[in-house]
């Protein structure tokens, strides 16, 4: 059900503040990157924002758009078959131009910022005319007023503002004039209430209750920007043959079907009672929505240099850390590389769902036509890969070829991260996997005597006292045993591996934490001692 929010965009020359301005006025400075150096932002990045600075009037919502700075004079066409690195990078402004001009098209409102320090430059004008061919209404905003001493520097732009009460001065570093830019955005809201030219924002929020945050992680060039914009059904990231496109991590949500919502949890089936306004009542209340989001490429770590790049790198792993399922991308072409089954790496030892993704088969088409030395191909990726649990899927993200197949195995693998285990269910399992492969320790005892080895040393098998789920997402499960301390690591992962194939827990790693009671009254004893 997507309600018709109004659309505020920010335009304007590279390096002119607006992703500090959107920061600012989201109030979260770490939302978008902001460097000195022009053309940081290259994607559309979207932000909901609740106008209340006219306490008199009802708060007002919209959606506030950060785009990547671009001069409106830029013609240029560029063919597919680029030859120098020049031609590329002028195509790929051209791409961020092209972008920035249809979400104008959309807008309820513009925000044009200029940059006051420097007056009003042949481009600002250009901006002016652009903005008025669309036919929208705009606010000048003249940005970089850190100072008394450059007060009234907004009157030099005069002649871009359509009205006087829509050119304004702001310090978005410093946060001065803000609040009075929103509550100009306010008025304009409170204007154009009835205004039938709001636009359904898709998929930029959920529909239904999220059932799931995904990530897309992986080299870059490797197809992210793409998958995204084909889960979304929408054209929301920046999409270029250009490594390194992506630099701030780029969100939306798309929905699945569950047939049996009661899978989910108890929550989601009180959510789904009573019929959908929108949709058939016997299947509209089993749509739910996942949350998606792009990540920039990460590089091998010797190959991350650059301060911008490092900053981008931090934010996809925070993503990752917010995340429940995970969804590596890897160039078909190219192959699973060591680089590959390092990120492969970090997202399981934090406990995420992983999904392996072999993108680019359009390009390796020889091969998939050939039933033979694909099923060979697919055989030398898996081994390639060391965590045979995972699902590693072929796809080609630019023709949609596999994407039916992605989506179910996203919706198994919510739903195996979500499935209950009983505790008795539990215990047999653990007890048949002990009696199958039974562990003997040898474990010292004390402190004894350096020299008599056989006095401090006792031997036994391993054994399960009781075992619980503590919780899922992953799933995480308390063991108390006899033995705690030593356990070979082989062995843990012979009773992790067990525990999964026992409860098909595909995709997901199962943790395992051994207690025991002597191991408790140890620490008590030591914590009582440090007292």
């Amino acid at each position: 059900m997507n309600q018709k929010i109004p659309l505020i965009v920010l335009i304007g020359r590279p390096n002119v503040g607006k992703s500090t301005l959107f920061n600012r006025l989201m109030r979260k400075q770490d939302l978008a990157i902001t460097c000195d150096t022009p053309g940081v932002t290259r994607d559309v990045r979207y932000g909901a924002i609740n106008l209340d600075e006219m306490r008199a009037e009802s708060a007002r919502d919209a959606f506030l758009v950060d785009t990547g700075g671009f001069f409106p004079e830029l013609t240029m066409s560029i063919p597919d078959e680029v030859r120098t690195k020049q031609e590329k990078l002028e195509a790929f402004w051209s791409l961020v131009k092209e972008k920035n001009e249809k979400i104008i098209a959309t807008a309820d409102l513009i925000v044009l910022v200029v940059d006051g320090r420097e007056g009003p430059m042949p481009s600002d004008l250009e901006f002016s005319r652009m903005i008025h061919s669309f036919g929208k209404e705009f606010i000048v905003v003249v940005n970089k007023c850190d100072s008394e001493k450059q007060a009234g520097l907004e009157h030099d732009f005069w002649s871009l503002a359509p009205k006087r009460e829509n050119l304004l001065s702001t310090s978005a570093a410093h946060g001065l004039g803000t609040e009075a830019l929103k509550q100009r955005l306010q008025e304009f809201l409170i204007e154009h209430d009835a205004s039938e030219k709001m636009q359904p924002m898709h998929s930029l929020t959920p529909s239904s209750r999220v059932v799931a945050n995904l990530a897309i992680i992986g080299a870059p060039n490797s197809g992210k920007s793409t998958l995204l914009n084909r889960l979304l059904e929408s054209e929301r990231a920046l999409v270029s043959d250009i490594p390194g496109t992506t630099r701030d991590p780029v969100e939306g949500f798309f929905d699945l079907y569950f047939e049996d919502p009661s899978k989910l949890g108890e929550e989601f089936v009180k959510a789904s009672e009573g019929p959908d306004e929108n949709e058939n009542e016997s299947e509209g209340n089993r749509w739910y929505s996942v949350k998606i989001v792009d990540t920039a490429g990460i590089r091998r770590q010797r190959e991350v240099n650059v301060g911008l790049e490092v900053e981008s790198v931090l934010r996809a792993l925070k993503v990752v850390a917010n995340s429940d399922i995970v969804l590596l991308l890897v160039d078909a072409v190219v192959g699973i590389s060591h680089h590959d089954k390092r990120l492969a790496e970090i997202a399981i030892e934090k406990g995420k769902s992983l999904i392996l993704i072999l993108n680019k088969i359009d390009l390796i088409s020889k091969i998939e036509r050939d039933h033979s030395e694909w099923k060979k191909w697919q055989e030398e990726q898996r081994c390639r890969f060391p965590w045979s649990y995972v699902k590693l899927l072929p796809l080609s993200a630019k023709t949609g070829r596999y994407a039916g197949e992605l989506k179910k195995v996203i919706r198994e693998t919510i739903l195996v991260r979500r499935q209950k285990i009983s505790t008795g269910r539990l215990n047999q399992a653990l007890q048949e996997l002990l009696e199958r492969k039974p562990l003997g320790m040898k474990v010292r005892v004390g402190k004894g005597d350096k020299k008599k080895k056989s006095s401090r040393f006792r031997t036994g098998l391993l054994k399960v006292k009781y075992a619980s789920v503590v919780k899922m997402a992953p799933p995480t499960i308390l063991i108390f045993s006899n033995y705690v301390r030593d356990i070979p690591e082989h062995y843990r992962r012979y009773l992790s591996n067990g525990v999964r194939e026992h409860f098909s827990f595909s995709n997901t790693p199962v943790h395992l934490i051994f207690r025991n009671g002597n191991e408790n009254r140890e620490k008590a004893s030591d914590n009582s001692k440090a007292k």
